[in-house]
């Protein structure tokens, strides 16, 4: 299973608990949350990390917050752009990738590619289920 489609998974199984058991549903969006923080870009210019946005999260679309700290010519900080990265489902690809926010020095581009790279890693058998992760 990848990335996105395991996040996808959890998420919906959140939406299930929120209407029957709130406590497990908050237990799942944690561990879900932090989930994305420790395997999504984070450092390398994404000095705030990543987040998943989930007021903009939803059954058939997942989407993230992050922002990127920019570098002057002398490598010095010299401002932060904030960006969006939602994605839609795609029958052919898996799932269409846009990235918001301003372009400053086609950060857009690396930004889609870091992302793209990180939701299509496997998950991996030693994941385990969330209830194991929230335990």
């Amino acid at each position: 299973m990848k990335r996105y489609q395991y996040i996808a998974q959890q998420f919906a199984r959140v939406g299930y608990f929120d209407d029957v058991d709130t406590a497990r549903a908050n237990t799942i969006l944690r561990a879900l949350e932090d989930y994305v923080k420790k395997h999504f870009p984070r450092g390398s210019g994404f000095d705030n990390g990543t987040s998943l946005d989930v007021g903009g999260t939803r059954e058939n679309r997942i989407a993230f917050s992050t922002a990127f700290h920019h570098m002057d010519t002398h490598g010095g900080y010299d401002g932060w752009t904030e960006h969006q990265i939602i994605l839609t489902p795609d029958f052919r690809w898996g799932f269409n990738l846009r990235v918001t926010g301003r372009d400053r020095n086609d950060i857009k581009d690396y930004a889609a590619n870091c992302f793209a790279h990180a939701l299509n890693e496997d998950v991996g058998d030693g994941l385990g289920s969330v209830e194991d992760i929230v335990k």
